[in-house]
Protein backbone atom coordinates (compact mmCIF):
# COMPACT_ATOMS: atom_id res chain seq x y z
CA UNK A 1 0.00 0.00 0.00
CA UNK A 2 2.70 2.28 1.32
CA UNK A 3 4.55 1.80 -2.59
CA UNK A 4 0.82 2.30 -4.12
CA UNK A 5 0.16 5.68 -2.57
CA UNK A 6 4.13 6.77 -3.17
CA UNK A 7 3.72 5.55 -7.03
CA UNK A 8 0.11 7.69 -7.24
CA UNK A 9 1.78 10.80 -5.76
CA UNK A 10 4.57 10.80 -7.99
CA UNK A 11 2.11 10.12 -10.77
CA UNK A 12 0.43 13.17 -9.76
CA UNK A 13 3.92 14.89 -9.21
CA UNK A 14 5.10 13.93 -12.81
CA UNK A 15 1.72 15.48 -14.06
CA UNK A 16 1.70 18.81 -12.77
CA UNK A 17 5.51 19.33 -13.29
CA UNK A 18 4.46 18.34 -17.39
CA UNK A 19 1.83 20.33 -17.60
CA UNK A 20 3.67 23.82 -16.23
CA UNK A 21 6.31 22.46 -18.39
CA UNK A 22 3.68 22.44 -21.75
CA UNK A 23 2.47 26.30 -20.53
CA UNK A 24 5.93 27.76 -20.02
CA UNK A 25 6.78 26.61 -23.69
CA UNK A 26 3.80 28.05 -24.69
CA UNK A 27 4.73 31.88 -26.12
CA UNK A 28 2.07 33.92 -24.22
CA UNK A 29 0.75 37.41 -25.18
CA UNK A 30 1.54 40.69 -23.31
CA UNK A 31 -2.02 41.74 -21.79
CA UNK A 32 -3.02 45.32 -22.43
CA UNK A 33 -5.83 46.61 -20.88
CA UNK A 34 -6.90 50.77 -21.70
CA UNK A 35 -8.84 52.62 -18.91
CA UNK A 36 -11.47 54.39 -20.19
CA UNK A 37 -11.80 56.70 -16.32
CA UNK A 38 -8.08 57.95 -15.76
CA UNK A 39 -9.15 60.97 -13.16
CA UNK A 40 -10.20 58.17 -10.67
CA UNK A 41 -6.75 56.69 -10.53
CA UNK A 42 -4.90 60.14 -11.28
CA UNK A 43 -6.24 62.77 -8.97
CA UNK A 44 -8.21 60.54 -6.10
CA UNK A 45 -5.01 60.28 -3.85
CA UNK A 46 -6.37 61.76 -0.57
CA UNK A 47 -9.88 60.27 -0.96
CA UNK A 48 -10.86 56.48 -0.50
CA UNK A 49 -11.06 54.31 -3.57
CA UNK A 50 -12.57 50.84 -3.00
CA UNK A 51 -12.38 48.84 -6.10
CA UNK A 52 -14.87 45.88 -6.41
CA UNK A 53 -13.39 43.36 -9.31
CA UNK A 54 -15.38 40.56 -11.35
CA UNK A 55 -14.74 38.28 -8.99
CA UNK A 56 -16.91 39.86 -6.43
CA UNK A 57 -19.43 40.95 -8.72
CA UNK A 58 -19.59 37.52 -9.65
CA UNK A 59 -20.27 36.15 -6.38
CA UNK A 60 -23.50 39.15 -5.77
CA UNK A 61 -26.80 39.30 -6.78
CA UNK A 62 -27.51 41.48 -10.19
CA UNK A 63 -28.42 44.72 -8.68
CA UNK A 64 -26.08 46.84 -7.88
CA UNK A 65 -28.01 48.00 -4.91
CA UNK A 66 -27.35 44.81 -3.63
CA UNK A 67 -23.48 44.71 -4.28
CA UNK A 68 -22.72 48.01 -2.42
CA UNK A 69 -25.18 47.02 0.31
CA UNK A 70 -22.49 44.25 1.21
CA UNK A 71 -19.30 45.83 -0.04
CA UNK A 72 -19.49 49.86 0.89
CA UNK A 73 -20.76 51.71 4.12
CA UNK A 74 -23.59 53.58 1.42
CA UNK A 75 -26.98 53.18 3.47
CA UNK A 76 -30.09 53.37 0.88
CA UNK A 77 -33.22 53.77 1.46
CA UNK A 78 -34.71 50.81 -0.87
CA UNK A 79 -38.84 50.17 -1.18
CA UNK A 80 -38.11 46.26 -1.63
CA UNK A 81 -36.40 44.25 -4.71
CA UNK A 82 -36.29 45.24 -7.75
CA UNK A 83 -38.31 48.69 -6.28
CA UNK A 84 -36.85 52.56 -5.89
CA UNK A 85 -33.61 52.78 -4.61
CA UNK A 86 -31.63 56.10 -3.87
CA UNK A 87 -28.37 56.11 -1.48
CA UNK A 88 -27.50 57.88 0.82
CA UNK A 89 -23.40 58.63 0.71
CA UNK A 90 -21.77 60.34 3.81
CA UNK A 91 -24.88 62.13 5.15
CA UNK A 92 -25.96 63.71 1.75
CA UNK A 93 -28.66 62.15 -0.84
CA UNK A 94 -29.54 60.31 -4.01
CA UNK A 95 -29.03 64.19 -5.98
CA UNK A 96 -24.98 64.20 -4.08
CA UNK A 97 -23.89 60.98 -5.01
CA UNK A 98 -22.69 60.50 -9.08
CA UNK A 99 -23.12 57.76 -11.17
CA UNK A 100 -20.33 57.65 -13.65
CA UNK A 101 -20.88 55.41 -17.09
CA UNK A 102 -17.01 54.56 -18.45
CA UNK A 103 -16.42 58.21 -16.67
CA UNK A 104 -19.37 59.72 -18.16
CA UNK A 105 -22.23 61.07 -15.32
CA UNK A 106 -25.34 59.82 -16.41
CA UNK A 107 -27.45 60.61 -13.38
CA UNK A 108 -31.10 61.39 -14.72
CA UNK A 109 -31.61 64.97 -16.21
CA UNK A 110 -35.14 65.01 -14.31
CA UNK A 111 -34.30 64.70 -10.91
CA UNK A 112 -30.40 64.51 -11.00
CA UNK A 113 -29.73 60.98 -9.29
CA UNK A 114 -29.48 57.14 -10.11
CA UNK A 115 -31.91 54.54 -9.52
CA UNK A 116 -29.37 52.07 -8.21
CA UNK A 117 -31.70 48.90 -9.12
CA UNK A 118 -31.94 49.89 -12.55
CA UNK A 119 -28.46 48.91 -13.07
CA UNK A 120 -27.55 45.15 -13.83
CA UNK A 121 -23.84 44.82 -12.82
CA UNK A 122 -23.23 41.68 -15.04
CA UNK A 123 -22.66 44.29 -17.55
CA UNK A 124 -19.45 45.59 -16.17
CA UNK A 125 -15.91 44.87 -15.33
CA UNK A 126 -15.31 46.43 -12.60
CA UNK A 127 -17.02 48.83 -9.93
CA UNK A 128 -15.13 51.52 -8.05
CA UNK A 129 -16.49 53.62 -4.63
CA UNK A 130 -14.85 57.31 -4.25
CA UNK A 131 -15.95 58.96 -1.47
CA UNK A 132 -15.54 62.77 -0.80
CA UNK A 133 -16.17 65.49 -2.95
CA UNK A 134 -15.69 65.53 -6.89
CA UNK A 135 -17.77 68.38 -8.92
CA UNK A 136 -14.52 69.29 -11.23
CA UNK A 137 -14.33 65.86 -12.30
CA UNK A 138 -17.55 64.50 -12.22
CA UNK A 139 -20.26 67.35 -12.16
CA UNK A 140 -22.07 68.99 -9.24
CA UNK A 141 -23.71 66.42 -7.98
CA UNK A 142 -20.30 64.82 -7.12
CA UNK A 143 -20.47 65.92 -3.28
CA UNK A 144 -21.22 63.41 -0.63
CA UNK A 145 -19.07 60.75 -3.17
CA UNK A 146 -19.00 58.65 -7.05
CA UNK A 147 -20.12 55.41 -7.76
CA UNK A 148 -17.97 54.59 -11.43
CA UNK A 149 -19.23 51.43 -13.44
CA UNK A 150 -16.52 50.67 -15.89
CA UNK A 151 -15.87 48.50 -19.20
CA UNK A 152 -12.32 47.43 -19.65
CA UNK A 153 -10.99 47.63 -23.04
CA UNK A 154 -8.36 44.81 -23.13
CA UNK A 155 -6.10 43.41 -26.00
CA UNK A 156 -4.35 40.11 -26.21
CA UNK A 157 -6.65 37.79 -24.68
CA UNK A 158 -8.18 35.70 -26.91
CA UNK A 159 -11.55 34.29 -26.50
CA UNK A 160 -13.95 34.22 -23.18
CA UNK A 161 -17.27 33.47 -22.26
CA UNK A 162 -18.90 33.71 -19.05
CA UNK A 163 -22.32 32.65 -17.98
CA UNK A 164 -24.69 33.64 -14.61
CA UNK A 165 -27.80 31.98 -14.42
CA UNK A 166 -29.67 32.18 -10.70
CA UNK A 167 -33.02 30.65 -9.88
CA UNK A 168 -34.67 31.64 -6.64
CA UNK A 169 -38.39 31.72 -4.52
CA UNK A 170 -40.97 33.42 -6.08
CA UNK A 171 -39.98 32.92 -9.55
CA UNK A 172 -36.98 34.95 -9.10
CA UNK A 173 -34.93 35.04 -11.82
CA UNK A 174 -30.90 36.12 -12.77
CA UNK A 175 -29.31 35.33 -15.92
CA UNK A 176 -26.20 36.89 -17.34
CA UNK A 177 -24.12 36.13 -20.45
CA UNK A 178 -21.04 37.50 -21.72
CA UNK A 179 -18.41 36.54 -24.45
CA UNK A 180 -15.46 38.30 -25.35
CA UNK A 181 -12.49 38.13 -27.96
CA UNK A 182 -9.27 40.32 -28.43
CA UNK A 183 -6.21 40.33 -30.69
CA UNK A 184 -3.26 42.30 -30.57
CA UNK A 185 -5.51 45.13 -32.86
CA UNK A 186 -9.35 43.90 -32.27
CA UNK A 187 -10.76 43.69 -29.04
CA UNK A 188 -14.92 43.01 -28.34
CA UNK A 189 -17.27 42.07 -25.84
CA UNK A 190 -20.81 41.42 -25.62
CA UNK A 191 -23.12 41.55 -22.11
CA UNK A 192 -26.88 40.18 -21.99
CA UNK A 193 -28.38 40.08 -18.45
CA UNK A 194 -31.74 39.70 -17.11
CA UNK A 195 -33.30 40.16 -13.48
CA UNK A 196 -37.10 39.46 -12.68
CA UNK A 197 -39.37 38.61 -10.12
CA UNK A 198 -42.44 38.27 -9.32
CA UNK A 199 -42.26 39.54 -5.84
CA UNK A 200 -45.41 37.56 -4.44
CA UNK A 201 -44.18 36.36 -0.71
CA UNK A 202 -46.37 36.30 2.13
CA UNK A 203 -45.89 39.14 5.23
CA UNK A 204 -44.56 37.82 7.98
CA UNK A 205 -46.82 37.13 10.62
CA UNK A 206 -50.02 37.96 8.81
CA UNK A 207 -52.23 36.00 5.79
CA UNK A 208 -51.71 38.50 3.67
CA UNK A 209 -49.16 38.62 0.40
CA UNK A 210 -47.34 41.25 -1.74
CA UNK A 211 -49.61 41.86 -4.73
CA UNK A 212 -48.44 44.09 -7.75
CA UNK A 213 -44.67 44.10 -6.75
CA UNK A 214 -43.64 42.03 -10.17
CA UNK A 215 -40.13 43.77 -11.67
CA UNK A 216 -38.01 42.97 -14.75
CA UNK A 217 -34.92 44.54 -16.21
CA UNK A 218 -32.69 43.69 -18.69
CA UNK A 219 -29.53 45.17 -20.29
CA UNK A 220 -27.42 44.76 -23.10
CA UNK A 221 -23.68 46.45 -23.83
CA UNK A 222 -21.54 46.18 -26.94
CA UNK A 223 -17.65 47.11 -26.31
CA UNK A 224 -15.25 47.72 -29.13
CA UNK A 225 -11.84 48.62 -29.16
CA UNK A 226 -9.23 49.40 -32.23
CA UNK A 227 -5.65 49.76 -32.18
CA UNK A 228 -4.80 52.03 -35.06
CA UNK A 229 -1.41 52.23 -34.25
CA UNK A 230 1.03 52.28 -31.09
CA UNK A 231 -0.19 55.84 -30.42
CA UNK A 232 -4.21 55.95 -31.27
CA UNK A 233 -7.01 53.33 -30.16
CA UNK A 234 -10.15 54.33 -30.60
CA UNK A 235 -13.22 52.68 -28.40
CA UNK A 236 -16.81 52.79 -28.77
CA UNK A 237 -19.12 51.62 -25.82
CA UNK A 238 -22.65 51.05 -26.42
CA UNK A 239 -25.40 50.24 -23.60
CA UNK A 240 -29.27 49.57 -23.39
CA UNK A 241 -31.79 49.02 -20.42
CA UNK A 242 -35.76 48.31 -20.86
CA UNK A 243 -37.28 48.06 -17.47
CA UNK A 244 -40.59 47.71 -15.46
CA UNK A 245 -41.55 47.10 -11.98
CA UNK A 246 -44.99 47.33 -10.43
CA UNK A 247 -45.53 49.13 -7.04
CA UNK A 248 -46.92 47.27 -4.37
CA UNK A 249 -50.27 47.77 -3.00
CA UNK A 250 -50.84 49.12 0.58
CA UNK A 251 -54.43 48.25 0.66
CA UNK A 252 -55.97 45.47 -2.05
CA UNK A 253 -58.44 47.93 -2.82
CA UNK A 254 -56.11 49.95 -4.62
CA UNK A 255 -55.49 50.20 -7.98
CA UNK A 256 -52.53 48.67 -9.83
CA UNK A 257 -49.65 50.98 -11.47
CA UNK A 258 -46.37 50.35 -12.82
CA UNK A 259 -43.13 52.34 -13.95
CA UNK A 260 -41.33 51.64 -17.07
CA UNK A 261 -37.53 52.87 -17.88
CA UNK A 262 -36.03 52.58 -21.33
CA UNK A 263 -32.13 54.02 -21.77
CA UNK A 264 -29.61 53.86 -24.05
CA UNK A 265 -26.05 55.18 -23.88
CA UNK A 266 -23.69 55.31 -26.61
CA UNK A 267 -19.74 56.99 -26.30
CA UNK A 268 -16.92 57.08 -29.03
CA UNK A 269 -13.69 57.48 -27.40
CA UNK A 270 -9.94 58.83 -28.78
CA UNK A 271 -6.81 57.60 -27.04
CA UNK A 272 -3.91 59.39 -28.07
CA UNK A 273 -0.19 59.03 -26.41
CA UNK A 274 2.27 61.36 -27.61
CA UNK A 275 5.39 60.90 -25.67
CA UNK A 276 4.52 63.30 -22.46
CA UNK A 277 1.44 64.14 -23.75
CA UNK A 278 -2.09 61.86 -23.21
CA UNK A 279 -5.03 62.70 -25.59
CA UNK A 280 -8.41 61.62 -25.03
CA UNK A 281 -11.79 63.03 -26.54
CA UNK A 282 -15.17 61.46 -25.69
CA UNK A 283 -18.63 61.89 -27.76
CA UNK A 284 -21.59 60.59 -25.71
CA UNK A 285 -24.95 60.56 -26.93
CA UNK A 286 -27.52 59.12 -24.18
CA UNK A 287 -30.90 59.02 -23.86
CA UNK A 288 -33.94 58.70 -20.95
CA UNK A 289 -37.58 58.15 -21.05
CA UNK A 290 -39.94 56.96 -18.61
CA UNK A 291 -43.62 56.01 -18.72
CA UNK A 292 -45.92 55.84 -15.45
CA UNK A 293 -49.21 54.06 -15.32
CA UNK A 294 -51.31 55.36 -12.84
CA UNK A 295 -53.67 52.07 -14.10
CA UNK A 296 -52.08 49.97 -15.54
CA UNK A 297 -55.12 48.31 -16.84
CA UNK A 298 -54.80 51.48 -18.68
CA UNK A 299 -53.13 52.79 -21.70
CA UNK A 300 -52.93 56.38 -20.50
CA UNK A 301 -49.50 57.24 -18.54
CA UNK A 302 -47.79 60.36 -17.89
CA UNK A 303 -43.91 60.33 -19.18
CA UNK A 304 -40.26 62.34 -19.89
CA UNK A 305 -38.10 61.75 -22.44
CA UNK A 306 -34.22 63.14 -22.49
CA UNK A 307 -31.47 63.51 -25.17
CA UNK A 308 -28.07 64.29 -23.71
CA UNK A 309 -25.31 64.84 -26.14
CA UNK A 310 -21.71 65.12 -24.33
CA UNK A 311 -18.33 66.41 -26.29
CA UNK A 312 -15.55 66.16 -23.75
CA UNK A 313 -11.53 66.51 -24.26
CA UNK A 314 -8.77 66.26 -21.73
CA UNK A 315 -5.21 66.73 -22.49
CA UNK A 316 -2.71 65.90 -19.86
CA UNK A 317 1.11 67.17 -19.98
CA UNK A 318 3.95 65.06 -17.41
CA UNK A 319 5.84 68.41 -16.74
CA UNK A 320 8.20 66.68 -14.56
CA UNK A 321 8.32 62.59 -13.21
CA UNK A 322 6.17 63.11 -10.25
CA UNK A 323 4.25 66.28 -11.90
CA UNK A 324 1.19 66.50 -14.29
CA UNK A 325 -0.84 69.22 -15.27
CA UNK A 326 -4.16 68.64 -17.26
CA UNK A 327 -6.90 70.91 -18.63
CA UNK A 328 -10.38 69.45 -19.48
CA UNK A 329 -13.43 70.69 -21.47
CA UNK A 330 -16.78 69.65 -21.62
CA UNK A 331 -19.80 70.99 -23.38
CA UNK A 332 -23.20 69.18 -22.31
CA UNK A 333 -26.25 69.97 -24.54
CA UNK A 334 -30.07 68.09 -23.22
CA UNK A 335 -33.34 68.54 -24.88
CA UNK A 336 -36.29 67.12 -22.95
CA UNK A 337 -39.75 66.99 -23.03
CA UNK A 338 -42.63 65.51 -20.67
CA UNK A 339 -46.40 65.48 -19.22
CA UNK A 340 -45.38 67.99 -16.64
CA UNK A 341 -42.73 69.90 -18.54
CA UNK A 342 -42.69 71.73 -21.54
CA UNK A 343 -39.90 71.31 -24.35
CA UNK A 344 -37.16 72.54 -22.80
CA UNK A 345 -33.22 72.71 -23.84
CA UNK A 346 -29.75 73.44 -21.92
CA UNK A 347 -26.11 73.90 -22.68
CA UNK A 348 -23.63 73.52 -20.01
CA UNK A 349 -20.02 74.19 -20.42
CA UNK A 350 -17.06 74.44 -18.28
CA UNK A 351 -13.14 74.23 -18.41
CA UNK A 352 -11.22 72.47 -15.54
CA UNK A 353 -7.33 73.24 -15.07
CA UNK A 354 -5.86 70.19 -12.91
CA UNK A 355 -2.11 70.33 -11.75
CA UNK A 356 -0.49 67.05 -9.43
CA UNK A 357 2.30 66.87 -7.78
CA UNK A 358 4.25 64.70 -5.55
CA UNK A 359 6.54 66.92 -3.27
CA UNK A 360 7.98 63.81 -1.09
CA UNK A 361 8.70 60.47 -3.44
CA UNK A 362 7.32 57.74 -2.09
CA UNK A 363 9.46 55.78 -0.32
CA UNK A 364 10.17 58.41 2.78
CA UNK A 365 6.35 58.25 3.28
CA UNK A 366 7.35 54.61 4.35
CA UNK A 367 9.67 55.65 7.18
Amino acid sequence: MKKGILFLFGLIFSLSCFSQTRLDSVQQLDEVVLKSDRYLKTFSNTQSITTLNDTVLSRSAPSLTQLLNYNSNIYFKENGLGMVSSPSFRGTTAQQTVVAWNGININSQFNGQTDFNTINIRNFDGVSIRSGGGSVLYGSGAIGGSIHLNNDIAFNEGFENSIYANYGSFNTLDLGLKSGFSSEKFSVDVAISRSSSDNDYDYVDSDKTNLNGAFYNQSYSANFGYKINKKNVLKLYSYLLDGEREFSFIFPSETPTKYQDLNSRNMLEWNGLYGKFISTLKLAYLTEQYKYFANSNSDTYSFGEAKTLIGKYDLSYRVFKDAMLQGVVDITNTSGEGSSIGESKRTISSFSLLYKQELIPFYTKLL
